[in-house]
């Protein structure tokens, strides 16, 4: 589905390929192999998304998933994604402040990652 989803333009087709997705991850919710397709629909769906309150959403998932598999870098890597991106559009500093805290949090966790320290750095 994934694959899917980057041939997909509408952001109507994406948002249905997401939900499939989510079902097929709610089923399976401790496998890793699927959460993680999940997490990248989850990106593709936050750069076609327009309004800040979508995005919040989406990144709430995220954070959600990657509380799930707090191990995994390769969750978490999407998330400090969306979180940076998300920290863009932020205009209060109360909000940005709060992510930047979510994605330090991050960095600390995983100490090794240049990707995950990348977004942290650039915030």
């Amino acid at each position: 589905m994934f694959n899917l989803s980057i041939q997909q333009t509408e952001l109507k087709e994406l948002e249905a390929t997401v939900e499939k997705l989510e079902k097929l991850q709610q089923q399976f919710q401790d496998s890793p192999d699927i959460a993680l397709p999940y997490a990248m629909i989850l990106v593709n769906l936050s750069t076609e998304q327009t309004e800040l309150k979508e995005w919040k959403a989406t990144a709430e998932k995220l954070e959600k998933l990657q509380q799930q598999f707090q191990d995994s870098p390769d969750i978490a890597l999407p998330y400090a994604r969306i979180l940076f991106d998300l920290s863009t559009e932020q205009t209060e500093l109360k909000e940005l402040e709060t992510t930047a805290e979510k994605l330090e949090k991050l960095q600390q966790q995983f100490q090794d990652s240049p990707d995950i320290a990348l977004p942290y750095a650039r915030i």
